[in-house]
Protein backbone atom coordinates (compact mmCIF):
# COMPACT_ATOMS: atom_id res chain seq x y z
CA UNK A 1 0.00 0.00 0.00
CA UNK A 2 1.41 3.36 -1.01
CA UNK A 3 2.90 5.67 2.02
CA UNK A 4 3.10 9.37 1.78
CA UNK A 5 5.57 10.97 4.37
CA UNK A 6 5.66 14.74 4.69
CA UNK A 7 7.98 16.96 7.16
CA UNK A 8 9.28 20.44 6.63
CA UNK A 9 13.02 18.89 7.71
CA UNK A 10 15.09 15.33 6.55
CA UNK A 11 15.08 14.86 10.20
CA UNK A 12 11.80 14.27 11.12
CA UNK A 13 11.31 12.82 7.82
CA UNK A 14 13.55 9.81 7.90
CA UNK A 15 12.10 9.30 11.62
CA UNK A 16 8.72 8.93 10.08
CA UNK A 17 10.10 6.46 7.25
CA UNK A 18 12.41 3.80 9.99
CA UNK A 19 8.82 4.38 12.00
CA UNK A 20 6.90 2.64 9.49
CA UNK A 21 9.07 0.20 7.77
CA UNK A 22 9.73 -1.50 11.40
CA UNK A 23 6.27 -1.80 12.45
CA UNK A 24 4.45 -2.00 9.19
CA UNK A 25 7.36 -3.03 6.62
CA UNK A 26 5.90 -6.83 5.07
CA UNK A 27 9.38 -9.04 5.12
CA UNK A 28 10.28 -9.96 1.74
CA UNK A 29 13.47 -12.17 1.20
CA UNK A 30 15.50 -11.63 -1.67
CA UNK A 31 16.16 -14.08 -3.94
CA UNK A 32 19.27 -13.02 -5.58
CA UNK A 33 21.60 -12.75 -1.97
CA UNK A 34 18.83 -14.58 0.66
CA UNK A 35 18.56 -11.72 2.78
CA UNK A 36 15.53 -10.89 4.62
CA UNK A 37 13.76 -7.18 4.20
CA UNK A 38 11.02 -4.91 5.88
CA UNK A 39 10.01 -3.21 2.55
CA UNK A 40 7.41 -0.45 1.60
CA UNK A 41 6.22 0.09 -1.47
CA UNK A 42 5.00 3.07 -3.53
CA UNK A 43 6.79 5.24 -0.62
CA UNK A 44 6.39 9.36 -1.15
CA UNK A 45 9.32 11.27 0.94
CA UNK A 46 8.24 15.09 0.78
CA UNK A 47 10.76 17.51 2.50
CA UNK A 48 9.94 21.34 2.19
CA UNK A 49 12.68 23.02 2.64
CA UNK A 50 15.43 21.23 0.80
CA UNK A 51 18.29 22.77 2.46
CA UNK A 52 17.63 20.95 5.33
CA UNK A 53 19.44 17.78 4.28
CA UNK A 54 22.03 16.81 6.74
CA UNK A 55 21.09 13.97 9.58
CA UNK A 56 22.45 13.63 12.50
CA UNK A 57 21.85 10.79 15.11
CA UNK A 58 24.19 9.40 17.67
CA UNK A 59 22.97 5.89 16.80
CA UNK A 60 23.11 6.95 12.88
CA UNK A 61 27.11 6.91 11.88
CA UNK A 62 27.10 8.79 8.97
CA UNK A 63 30.39 9.04 6.64
CA UNK A 64 30.25 12.74 6.67
CA UNK A 65 33.27 12.70 4.13
CA UNK A 66 31.65 10.64 1.83
CA UNK A 67 28.35 12.43 2.08
CA UNK A 68 29.69 15.81 0.41
CA UNK A 69 32.29 14.00 -1.62
CA UNK A 70 29.71 11.61 -3.09
CA UNK A 71 27.75 14.55 -4.33
CA UNK A 72 31.25 16.59 -5.75
CA UNK A 73 31.67 13.50 -7.58
CA UNK A 74 28.25 13.31 -9.23
CA UNK A 75 27.94 17.05 -9.77
CA UNK A 76 31.35 17.19 -10.99
CA UNK A 77 30.42 14.66 -13.75
CA UNK A 78 32.82 11.66 -12.44
CA UNK A 79 32.70 8.48 -13.14
CA UNK A 80 36.04 6.82 -11.96
CA UNK A 81 36.77 5.18 -9.13
CA UNK A 82 40.10 6.36 -8.01
CA UNK A 83 38.18 10.10 -6.99
CA UNK A 84 35.65 8.67 -4.73
CA UNK A 85 37.04 5.62 -3.56
CA UNK A 86 39.62 7.39 -1.50
CA UNK A 87 36.62 9.18 0.70
CA UNK A 88 34.38 5.43 0.90
CA UNK A 89 36.75 2.12 -0.02
CA UNK A 90 33.82 -0.06 0.23
CA UNK A 91 32.15 1.60 -2.43
CA UNK A 92 34.65 0.52 -4.90
CA UNK A 93 33.55 -3.24 -5.71
CA UNK A 94 30.66 -1.84 -7.12
CA UNK A 95 32.84 -1.37 -10.13
CA UNK A 96 33.15 -3.86 -12.78
CA UNK A 97 36.36 -3.57 -14.00
CA UNK A 98 38.23 -1.43 -11.06
CA UNK A 99 38.34 2.05 -13.00
CA UNK A 100 34.76 3.52 -13.93
CA UNK A 101 31.06 2.81 -12.28
CA UNK A 102 28.79 1.75 -15.04
CA UNK A 103 25.77 3.48 -13.06
CA UNK A 104 27.36 6.25 -12.38
CA UNK A 105 24.66 9.54 -12.34
CA UNK A 106 27.35 12.07 -12.82
CA UNK A 107 28.21 11.66 -16.73
CA UNK A 108 24.35 11.50 -17.48
CA UNK A 109 23.30 14.29 -15.19
CA UNK A 110 25.95 16.45 -16.94
CA UNK A 111 25.25 16.01 -20.91
CA UNK A 112 21.49 17.02 -19.56
CA UNK A 113 22.60 20.01 -17.78
CA UNK A 114 22.60 22.62 -20.41
CA UNK A 115 19.16 21.62 -21.30
CA UNK A 116 17.70 21.32 -17.96
CA UNK A 117 18.53 25.25 -16.89
CA UNK A 118 18.31 26.40 -20.66
CA UNK A 119 14.58 24.82 -21.01
CA UNK A 120 13.47 26.55 -17.36
CA UNK A 121 15.35 29.95 -18.45
CA UNK A 122 13.43 29.84 -21.79
CA UNK A 123 10.10 29.30 -20.18
CA UNK A 124 9.78 29.11 -16.15
CA UNK A 125 6.64 27.23 -16.32
CA UNK A 126 8.23 24.16 -18.46
CA UNK A 127 6.94 21.00 -16.80
CA UNK A 128 9.38 19.79 -19.21
CA UNK A 129 12.90 19.78 -17.42
CA UNK A 130 13.11 16.37 -16.91
CA UNK A 131 16.85 14.25 -16.52
CA UNK A 132 17.04 10.51 -17.00
CA UNK A 133 19.18 8.28 -15.78
CA UNK A 134 18.26 5.31 -16.18
CA UNK A 135 19.55 3.16 -19.16
CA UNK A 136 16.92 1.13 -21.46
CA UNK A 137 17.72 -2.43 -21.28
CA UNK A 138 20.92 -3.04 -18.94
CA UNK A 139 23.55 -4.82 -18.93
CA UNK A 140 24.33 -6.92 -15.93
CA UNK A 141 26.51 -5.10 -13.92
CA UNK A 142 27.03 -4.43 -10.44
CA UNK A 143 26.23 -0.95 -10.50
CA UNK A 144 22.91 -0.75 -12.06
CA UNK A 145 21.44 2.62 -11.02
CA UNK A 146 19.37 3.01 -8.05
CA UNK A 147 17.67 6.52 -9.41
CA UNK A 148 15.35 6.58 -12.58
CA UNK A 149 14.77 10.23 -13.47
CA UNK A 150 14.54 13.73 -11.84
CA UNK A 151 12.23 16.92 -12.98
CA UNK A 152 12.70 20.37 -12.33
CA UNK A 153 9.76 22.43 -11.35
CA UNK A 154 10.26 26.27 -11.23
CA UNK A 155 7.32 28.03 -9.32
CA UNK A 156 6.91 31.61 -7.67
CA UNK A 157 10.93 31.67 -7.58
CA UNK A 158 11.36 28.90 -5.66
CA UNK A 159 12.96 25.37 -7.56
CA UNK A 160 10.97 22.10 -6.76
CA UNK A 161 12.66 18.89 -7.51
CA UNK A 162 11.58 15.62 -7.83
CA UNK A 163 13.06 12.48 -8.27
CA UNK A 164 12.42 8.77 -8.86
CA UNK A 165 13.63 5.61 -7.75
CA UNK A 166 13.32 2.27 -8.23
CA UNK A 167 15.33 1.32 -4.82
CA UNK A 168 15.65 2.88 -1.92
CA UNK A 169 18.01 1.14 0.98
CA UNK A 170 16.75 3.16 4.21
CA UNK A 171 19.69 2.62 5.91
CA UNK A 172 22.65 2.68 4.09
CA UNK A 173 21.77 4.57 1.55
CA UNK A 174 18.29 7.35 1.65
CA UNK A 175 20.29 9.50 3.78
CA UNK A 176 23.19 10.00 1.27
CA UNK A 177 20.84 9.72 -1.39
CA UNK A 178 18.62 12.90 0.19
CA UNK A 179 21.40 14.77 0.17
CA UNK A 180 22.74 14.28 -3.26
CA UNK A 181 19.78 14.85 -4.64
CA UNK A 182 19.17 18.09 -2.30
CA UNK A 183 22.65 19.65 -3.07
CA UNK A 184 22.24 19.24 -6.83
CA UNK A 185 18.71 20.84 -6.73
CA UNK A 186 20.27 23.59 -4.64
CA UNK A 187 23.27 23.88 -7.35
CA UNK A 188 19.90 23.83 -9.99
CA UNK A 189 18.55 26.71 -8.25
CA UNK A 190 21.56 28.95 -8.25
CA UNK A 191 21.92 29.00 -12.22
CA UNK A 192 18.21 29.88 -12.37
CA UNK A 193 18.52 32.72 -9.74
CA UNK A 194 16.00 30.88 -7.73
CA UNK A 195 15.42 30.01 -4.04
CA UNK A 196 15.94 26.18 -3.53
CA UNK A 197 12.31 24.64 -2.75
CA UNK A 198 10.90 21.62 -2.16
CA UNK A 199 12.21 17.78 -2.83
CA UNK A 200 9.60 15.03 -3.36
CA UNK A 201 11.34 11.36 -3.83
CA UNK A 202 9.43 8.62 -5.11
CA UNK A 203 10.01 5.32 -4.06
CA UNK A 204 9.50 1.82 -5.35
CA UNK A 205 10.84 -0.18 -2.69
CA UNK A 206 11.90 1.30 0.56
CA UNK A 207 14.03 -1.30 2.04
CA UNK A 208 15.39 -2.09 5.69
CA UNK A 209 17.69 -5.16 5.78
CA UNK A 210 17.67 -7.24 8.62
CA UNK A 211 20.87 -7.04 9.94
CA UNK A 212 19.80 -3.26 10.62
CA UNK A 213 16.72 -3.03 12.42
CA UNK A 214 18.06 -3.12 15.72
CA UNK A 215 19.72 -0.22 14.68
CA UNK A 216 17.07 1.54 13.13
CA UNK A 217 15.65 0.56 16.53
CA UNK A 218 17.82 2.65 18.35
CA UNK A 219 17.02 5.65 16.23
CA UNK A 220 13.33 5.37 16.34
CA UNK A 221 13.62 4.91 20.67
CA UNK A 222 15.75 7.94 20.94
CA UNK A 223 13.71 10.70 18.81
CA UNK A 224 14.79 13.28 20.47
CA UNK A 225 18.14 12.92 19.50
CA UNK A 226 17.34 13.77 15.90
CA UNK A 227 18.91 16.68 14.34
CA UNK A 228 19.15 18.34 11.02
CA UNK A 229 21.78 20.41 9.65
CA UNK A 230 20.81 23.15 6.89
CA UNK A 231 23.28 23.54 3.61
CA UNK A 232 23.39 26.74 2.13
CA UNK A 233 22.50 28.20 -1.16
CA UNK A 234 24.87 27.78 -3.68
CA UNK A 235 25.11 31.21 -6.43
CA UNK A 236 27.75 30.28 -8.30
CA UNK A 237 26.64 30.50 -11.55
CA UNK A 238 28.57 28.19 -14.08
CA UNK A 239 31.12 27.81 -11.69
CA UNK A 240 30.09 24.89 -9.29
CA UNK A 241 30.84 21.87 -11.36
CA UNK A 242 34.49 23.64 -11.60
CA UNK A 243 34.84 23.69 -7.91
CA UNK A 244 33.58 20.61 -7.44
CA UNK A 245 36.33 18.76 -9.44
CA UNK A 246 38.99 21.07 -8.12
CA UNK A 247 37.72 20.48 -4.47
CA UNK A 248 37.48 16.19 -5.37
CA UNK A 249 39.91 15.64 -7.64
CA UNK A 250 42.57 17.80 -7.83
CA UNK A 251 43.26 18.32 -4.24
CA UNK A 252 42.97 22.20 -4.34
CA UNK A 253 43.54 24.26 -1.80
CA UNK A 254 41.35 27.23 -2.07
CA UNK A 255 42.06 31.03 -0.40
CA UNK A 256 40.52 31.69 3.08
CA UNK A 257 38.30 34.37 1.76
CA UNK A 258 34.82 34.70 1.73
CA UNK A 259 34.04 34.51 -1.87
CA UNK A 260 34.95 31.33 -1.99
CA UNK A 261 32.40 30.00 0.56
CA UNK A 262 30.63 27.68 1.17
CA UNK A 263 33.75 25.80 -1.00
CA UNK A 264 35.98 26.54 1.65
CA UNK A 265 34.38 24.75 3.98
CA UNK A 266 33.17 21.59 1.81
CA UNK A 267 37.13 21.78 0.97
CA UNK A 268 37.79 21.33 4.46
CA UNK A 269 35.03 18.83 4.68
CA UNK A 270 36.77 16.59 2.24
CA UNK A 271 40.28 16.83 4.10
CA UNK A 272 38.96 16.32 8.02
CA UNK A 273 40.91 13.19 9.84
CA UNK A 274 37.48 12.25 11.00
CA UNK A 275 33.84 12.04 10.37
CA UNK A 276 33.40 14.02 13.28
CA UNK A 277 35.51 17.08 12.48
CA UNK A 278 33.72 16.49 9.00
CA UNK A 279 30.36 16.94 10.66
CA UNK A 280 31.92 20.15 12.83
CA UNK A 281 32.57 22.08 9.48
CA UNK A 282 28.72 21.33 8.38
CA UNK A 283 27.42 22.89 11.60
CA UNK A 284 29.42 26.41 10.61
CA UNK A 285 27.89 25.90 7.47
CA UNK A 286 24.35 25.15 9.13
CA UNK A 287 24.90 28.17 11.01
CA UNK A 288 26.02 30.31 8.63
CA UNK A 289 23.31 29.64 6.41
CA UNK A 290 20.52 30.54 9.18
Amino acid sequence: MAKLFIAKTFGELYLKLLQNLLWDGAEVKINRTGQLTKELLGVTLHVEDARSNVLVHPARGLNYRFLVAEWLWIMAGREDVGSISYYNSKIAWYSDDGKTFAGAYGPRLELQFDYLIRTLKEDPSSRQAVATIWTPNPAVTRDTPCTLHLQLILRDGKLHGIFSMRSSDAWKGVCYDTFNFSQLLNHYAGELDAETGSMTLHLGSSHLYEEEWKLAETVVAKPEAIETLHSPQLNNHGTGRGMANLALWTRHEFQEDKENEPWLTYFKVLRSETSSLALTHLRRLHESSL
